[in-house]
């Protein structure tokens, strides 16, 4: 899909921060950190423009995520190039999961 087609689908991007990041992560009892470019960056101390952060946790941490952030965002499986909600805690998380994409609601 383009772009336009994804922002279509499910709304506009909303690039975040580290201390977005560090604030979702307060609380959290479970192993996290920052990948990609941002790591990449504070690694090598090079600058560059980022539009997107990605956070990481363990694949088997997936359901600790999901209970810590209960109420509060939904929770959509990026999953074989579909985004799934997963509306209901008790649904798994598909093991062809590549990733959990998180948001308050459809319109942030």
């Amino acid at each position: 899909m383009d772009h336009d087609e994804i922002v279509r689908l499910y709304g506009p991007w909303h690039p975040r921060t580290v201390g977005d990041v560090m604030e979702l992560f307060e609380g959290y009892a479970g192993r996290w950190w920052i990948a990609g470019g941002w790591a990449i960056e504070a690694f090598t101390g090079v600058s560059r423009p980022h539009g997107d952060i990605d956070p990481s946790i363990p694949r088997s941490d997936a359901n600790r995520l999901r209970a810590h952030v209960l109420d509060r965002l939904d929770v959509w499986a990026a999953n074989q190039g579909d985004l799934l909600p997963l509306i209901n805690p008790n649904r798994p998380v598909p093991d062809t999961c590549s990733n959990l994409w998180l948001r308050a609601n459809g319109a942030s």
